[in-house]
Parts: structure tokens; C-alpha cells; sequence
């Protein structure tokens, strides 16, 4: 039988394990796109903060309000009228002031969905087609938390 030990990592707290997720996610906002003021203790509605902050252009508060459904969204996006990747950005970043706010996002992917619409805008430009009716819309799926190593899966 061998006296060697065997060194066992201390198990890491659940403070150091949020600490470690929260810095991740915020890492993951660009920092134009982070608030640089905070509503006031006792502020019950955050909503306007997304249009009076800064971080939104007038043209990405209105893809982003409630001008478009994700129908006329869909098809203001199959005319030309907004590329994939502007739809993209302006819920990227109305997203990231939500999350600044409310603490709503899990895992923050920003750049991927910019880069998957990039690629819709080339498929759209080299074949005037959208890849189906959903073509440009940005979705966002519920997560469901099972256990290690998976910290979710998305349904």
C-alpha cells in the first residue's frame, strides 16, 4: 500500500463560482455598450432606461420597440429595409442594458449571433433568398439548469 498522498482540491464556494460567472458576463459586454449611470434606489420601471441611456441609435430603439411583431420584423428585414446583423446589434445591446439592470442573461453570446447574422447578410446578398421565414430574427431560448459540467442546456 502506498503512503503517498493524493492532494484534493478544496471544493470552491458558491461565492467564488458567481463571482467568477458574474465577471465572465460582464467581460462579455462591450464596454459602449455598458451603463455609465444607474437608476436611483426605489426605481420600479427600468424600462425607459434603454431609450434615454445612450446606447441605442433612434433607428435601434424602433427595431427593437414596439413599431415591429417578429411578422413585419421578418419581412422589413427580407425588403432591405434592416440587414440581419443591424436587427442583431440592436438587441444585443438593448439585451446587455436589460442585464445591466435586471441581471436577466446566463450565458451573454453576443458576438456569436453578430457573427451568425453576418452570415445571413452574405447569404441574403449572394442570393437575394432568406434562409427560411425566421431569417434575421434574433431568438433567445429558456435555460434549464441540470448538473455538472453542463451549466445548462437550452430547450
Amino acid at each position: 500500500m502506498s503512503t503517498e498522498s493524493v492532494a484534493v482540491a478544496s471544493p470552491r464556494s458558491w461565492q467564488e463560482i458567481r463571482d467568477e460567472k458574474k465577471a465572465e458576463q460582464a467581460a462579455r459586454i462591450p464596454v459602449e455598450w455598458r451603463l455609465t449611470e444607474f437608476p436611483s434606489a426605489g426605481t420600479i420601471d427600468v424600462r425607459p432606461i434603454a431609450s434615454t441611456c445612450g446606447i441605442l441609435s433612434g433607428r435601434e430603439l424602433k427595431i427593437t420597440g414596439d413599431s415591429y411583431d417578429a411578422t413585419s420584423l421578418a419581412a422589413a428585414i427580407t425588403s432591405g429595409i434592416y440587414s440581419a446583423e443591424e436587427v442583431a446589434v440592436a438587441f444585443c445591446k438593448r439585451a446587455a442594458v436589460g442585464h445591466q439592470l435586471c441581471n436577466n442573461l446566463t450565458e451573454i453570446m453576443f458576438l456569436d449571433a453578430i457573427e451568425d447574422a453576418k452570415k445571413l447578410d452574405q447569404y441574403f446578398k449572394e442570393t437575394g433568398k432568406t434562409v427560411g421565414p425566421l431569417h434575421g430574427l434574433p431568438m433567445t431560448f429558456k435555460a434549464r439548469i441540470h448538473t455538472l459540467p453542463l451549466f445548462l442546456l437550452s430547450c
